[in-house]
Formats: C-alpha cells, sequence, structure tokens
C-alpha cells in the first residue's frame, strides 16, 4: 500500500514546476518560507506568551489574547496557509497536499478552539473555558467552531506528516535541464536531509500521540502537553520544509550539481565541486 502511495507522488514528466528552471527556484523559495514562519510562530508564542502572560496551555487558545499574541496566531497561520495555497511543488498530487494543508491551516485560525465567545471581545486574560458561552456568540456557534477547530488542527498534523513522509523523503529521480535523469538518491547531502526528515516525521507522530494521550485524564499528563505538542509539531514542520527548500541558512543540504540551488550555477562555477 504504501508503496502505491509513494509512485503517486512520484514527479511525472512534463510537470511545469519541474521542467522549468525559474518555476523550481520560485517553489523552493516558498517552500523556505512556510518553514520559516511555522518555525517562527510557536518561537514567538513561546517567546512573548511566557513574557506579556501568564501563558496558555494549548496555541490556539491564544486566539483569546486580544494584544499582539491574538494577531501573531491568526495572521501566522494564515500566512502558512496562503503560501501552502499557492505551492505546487514538484508533482500533481504534492501540489494537492499542500492546497489541502493550506485551507486546513486557515480554518485552524479562523474556527477559534472555543467560539466567537465574549473573551475574545474583552480582550479577557483569563483562559476561554472560563467565558459564558450565553454571553458571547450563539450556542451552536461555540460547538461548530470547536469541532471544525480540531478537526481542521489534527488533519493538518496528518498532512504535514504525509509531506515528510512520502514528498520529502523520497528519491530524487527527475529529468534535467539538459535533458538527463539525475538521481540523487545516494547523495551524501540527500542522504543528510533524509535523517532530517525521519526526525521531523517521528516528531509529529509524536506529538499527535502525546496531544491524544493529554485527553485521557487518568494518565494524568501535564495540561500544557498540548501546548508543546502542537509547538512540537509546528518547529517540525518548519524544519522540514526549511531542509525541503534548501534556501537560507539550509544552502548546505542541496545537491552541488543542482544548478536550482546554487544560483543558477554548476559546482564547478561556484568552486563547490
Amino acid at each position: 500500500m504504501f508503496e502505491t502511495v509513494a509512485q503517486a507522488f512520484e514527479e511525472k514528466p512534463g510537470y511545469i514546476y519541474n521542467e522549468n528552471e525559474e518555476l523550481r527556484r520560485s517553489q523552493r523559495l516558498l517552500a523556505g518560507l512556510v518553514g520559516a514562519v511555522a518555525l517562527l510562530l510557536p518561537a514567538s508564542l513561546i517567546l512573548l506568551g511566557e513574557g506579556l502572560t501568564e501563558g496558555r496551555t494549548s496555541i490556539s487558545s491564544y486566539y483569546y489574547e486580544g494584544i499582539l499574541l491574538g494577531d501573531v496566531f491568526v495572521g501566522g497561520l494564515f500566512l502558512v496557509g496562503g503560501l501552502m495555497l499557492t505551492y505546487r511543488g514538484n508533482s500533481d498530487l504534492a501540489s494537492l497536499l499542500a492546497t489541502i494543508g493550506g485551507v486546513l491551516a486557515m480554518l485552524v485560525a479562523g474556527f477559534p478552539t472555543s467560539g466567537w465567545s465574549r473573551c475574545a471581545t474583552l480582550f479577557k486574560k483569563h483562559a476561554a473555558h472560563d467565558c459564558d458561552a450565553s454571553t458571547g456568540s450563539p450556542w451552536f456557534w461555540e460547538g461548530t467552531a470547536h469541532f471544525i477547530h480540531i478537526m481542521s488542527a489534527i488533519s493538518l498534523f496528518v498532512v504535514l506528516a504525509l509531506f515528510c513522509y512520502f514528498v520529502f523523503l523520497k528519491p530524487r529521480k527527475r529529468k534535467a535541464f539538459d535533458g538527463h535523469v539525475e538521481d540523487n538518491s545516494g547523495d551524501s547531502s540527500k542522504k543528510r536531509r533524509n535523517v532530517i526528515y525521519w526526525v521531523c516525521f517521528a516528531v509529529l507522530i509524536s506529538a499527535m500521540a502525546a496531544m491524544a494521550l493529554s485527553q485521557i485524564e487518568s494518565i494524568g499528563l501535564p495540561e500544557d502537553t498540548i501546548f508543546w505538542g502542537e509547538s512540537a509539531g509546528l518547529i517540525a514542520f518548519g524544519v522540514a520544509w526549511l531542509t525541503h527548500s534548501r534556501f537560507f541558512f539550509v544552502r548546505f543540504l542541496s545537491d552541488k550539481d543542482d544548478p536550482i540551488y546554487w544560483g543558477g550555477k554548476s559546482a564547478d562555477a561556484t568552486g563547490l565541486a
């Protein structure tokens, strides 16, 4: 089954985002921007949240912080979602998966975990579950928003894990610009990237498992398990996409014979052979 799914994600001949050098470069830059924002979002909320508030038990509950932090949470997720919507990757299926992920990120941001209660309107500092739903939005919106938020968040983490496993981990075999078939599956840089992808995949799976176990009261996990699980998952997401991009500070992970990642020049031209 996994082999069949993996084959569906293989790069197909004629896919324009593989054939055109500028488009391939722009897609890698997009992936880098997605990774950078995903990495900075939890880092910002951890640093600012601890400094400006008493902290939250989940990243999602920062929606209810009226000054700065709520904007960081919503704006960061919408930015990630928008970038993912424009990402086309190296196959139609990867493009579809990115589009689904982008929509899910926006749903997580747009449908708060406890609905549009008066806590958000009055910028209350206490936790969202302390709000009186009767003074906020209609009761059915509270439950609907919570359901959409939870299901979208779970689905988003699944999509991110699928990206690590099926899109990023697979060997790279593609038609180069001069017509020959590139195979960098044995390249040391590809092996280094795969180690990072495996770690990110394991962190995403572990984060989802920890968050699921935190809902079982008899286990007695700390109440901030959701917060740290979400943070770890977003950081793994960001690291994986940054690694995939090979832009910014991770250029050393690129294949030195790939002109996309060395400013359009070959390894010989850059002196990096």
